[in-house]
């Protein structure tokens, strides 16, 4: 009898443990993985990601508040996405806080910690093809343990295609109404007739950095939406993936994956369980429509929650092994 549990064990054990598992996200500029559907030929997306959605109380402070959502267990990875999904470009234009229409609307910004690793998606209609007038992405913001990081997005005043960690930095100057007036890039190529300056090659595309200078937008002073690297330290570099004008006519896409233990060791932490990932934002760099969301974290990074697989194996082995004890006993006495 107890070979025969024994070999009902080493079969169910092998069938679970081959069973298909759910894919991880793949940083590649294109985020249908995320459950971004849609929007490739028109100004608005779907977010079929967002079954069994709970709203949290973290809004973004404007006007018309915008609600941070949740999904947990995303995907099947075993972590909570937390998310701002909108869409408020109406006739006039407006996006929020400011006017801009589809090319300056942020549609979707959603980040989840799993493991040692922070995953970031951005759906936009900031793409190089609306013109270099209408085309200045912002610099991403991360609040951890009460400090400010960037990633530098890039976008290039003159690049199109998919741009990848390591490609060219960009820092933006703007009129101020919110126009794209000049650009530089961190390879040194200028744009327009009134560049911001001088980028360090190390700025690039996807770098983490703690920076001490960012650079306000021409209104709303202290909206800071970029930086530019003239004092800061470098934090290492994100798998980074920015489609520009490769994906789809109307939308672009922006995916970044962060080694926590970058960010860990800069802080001279000893384990993930003492860094606290407190907020991420991203807007253009005229700050017309912004996302923001408030990150909450309810397990330590280090805390293995197992899958339910896994208990049903353990409970089996042990079922197992109780059995045989008894058996073993029952013929010793």
């Amino acid at each position: 009898m107890m070979r025969v549990i024994t070999r009902a064990v080493a079969v169910l054990v092998l069938a679970l443990c081959s069973s298909p598992t759910f894919a991880a996200i793949t940083v590649n500029g294109e985020m249908s993985d995320w459950g971004v559907n849609g929007g490739l030929t028109g100004n608005t997306i779907s977010f079929s990601g967002a079954s069994g959605v709970t709203n949290s109380a973290t809004f973004l402070p404007d006007p018309d508040p915008v609600p941070t959502s949740t999904v947990n267990n995303f995907l099947g990875m075993g972590s909570t996405l937390f998310y701002q999904h909108e869409d408020r470009v109406g006739s006039g234009g407006f996006v929020g806080p400011h006017y801009g229409g589809q090319d300056y609307d942020v549609e979707f910004l959603g980040a989840l910690r799993s493991g040692s690793d922070l995953l970031i998606g951005i759906v936009s209609g900031q793409r190089p093809d609306n013109g270099f007038n209408n085309y200045s992405p912002g610099d991403i913001r991360l609040t951890i343990n009460g400090m400010l990081f960037g990633i530098e997005v890039g976008g290039t005043g003159g690049g199109t295609g998919l741009l990848t960690e390591g490609g060219p930095g960009s820092t933006y100057k703007l009129y101020s109404n919110g126009h794209t007036r000049g650009a530089q890039d961190s390879d040194g190529t200028v744009y327009g007739a009134d560049p911001p300056g001088t980028l360090l090659p190390s700025q690039t595309a996807g770098s983490i950095w703690k920076p001490d200078n960012w650079v306000d937008v021409a209104f709303d002073p202290g909206d800071d939406t970029q930086f530019q690297i003239l004092a800061g330290d470098f934090v290492g570099t994100s798998d980074y993936a920015f489609s520009r004008d490769s994906v789809g006519t109307h939308h672009s896409f922006i995916e970044a994956k962060i080694d926590l233990n970058l960010i860990m060791a800069y802080l001279g932490l000893d384990n993930l369980g003492d860094l606290d990932v407190q907020s991420v934002e991203w807007s253009p760099s005229c700050r017309n429509d912004v996302l923001f969301v408030e990150l909450e974290t309810e397990t330590g990074p280090n805390d293995v929650v197992p899958e339910p697989a896994s208990i049903l194996i353990w409970s089996l082995v042990s079922a197992a092994a109780v059995f045989s004890y008894r058996r073993k006993s029952q013929r010793r006495s």
